[in-house]
């Protein structure tokens, strides 16, 4: 993938970084064919300027190029960012203990092969990154400004959309399910504090509970098909007889 960024639209430093970030962050939320299709659905849905990829973005570049070091949210990103930086230097040890042990006679003729950073292992740290990081968000402290909760509410709800499970997932209690219910959490926690009404309604809360409990979602599903079945019989039944 390539970043293409024109210098004609960056007249200043400010600019061109935050726009480095902003493309960046693309970048990293959108790197399957699955979120590449989402992100255009939602292009057409809501349009340039509404679309929440786009706001996450905006939100995110303008700060962490802000000067304000101690700005809340800036500080969540970084810890956020230090917790998967602290996870991959405790995976790399590791890794690299592994190579360290090797004999001398194993590394000459190789007997046996160097261990490599391979998908497995990305995959591993990926789990150990996005389970430290729900508990994170789980246990953070919300700020006391409006403002800035409005913000947070709007990357809460946004990540939740990113990490939220396909109803039809088979997986129970998944990495990604706990960091989609940590910023779910933390969408709700943002909501109460700022006064904010919840509009889902029951079959949104229904669906999404659902999601989470995939076989809670089976057996209601193998119990209607039950309940179908015999209904459709017995009426078969009662007009042929």
């Amino acid at each position: 993938n390539e970043i293409n960024i024109y210098m004609r639209n960056n007249r200043n430093i400010r600019s061109l970084v935050d726009t480095q970030i902003h493309e960046t962050i693309h970048h990293i939320f959108i790197d399957t064919k699955s979120k590449q299709e989402l992100y255009t659905r939602q292009l057409k849905e809501y349009g340039y300027w509404d679309h929440p990829g786009e706001i996450l973005s905006f939100t995110l570049s303008k700060t962490l190029t802000s000067q304000d070091e101690n700005h809340p949210i800036k500080k969540l990103q970084d810890d956020l960012l230090a917790i998967e930086q602290n996870v991959r230097e405790k995976v790399q040890l590791k890794l690299d203990n592994k190579n360290n042990n090797l004999s001398t006679f194993d590394k000459i003729f190789g007997t046996k092969p160097d261990f490599d950073w391979d998908e497995d292992l990305e995959n591993q740290a990926i789990q150990k990154i996005t389970r430290s990081q729900a508990k994170f968000i789980n246990t953070y402290i919300l700020p006391s400004n409006p403002k800035v909760l409005e913000e947070l509410l709007e990357i809460a709800l946004h990540n939740y959309k990113q990490y939220k499970p396909s109803f039809w997932e088979d997986e129970e209690e998944s990495h990604t399910q706990l960091l989609s219910k940590a910023w779910l959490n933390l969408s709700k926690r943002c909501k109460k504090r700022l006064g904010v009404k919840n509009t889902d309604t029951m079959t949104q809360k229904i669906a999404r509970h659902l999601a989470y409990s995939p076989n809670l979602r089976w057996t209601i599903i193998i119990i209607l098909f039950f309940i179908v079945t015999m209904s459709f019989f017995a009426t078969l039944k009662y007009f042929i007889g």
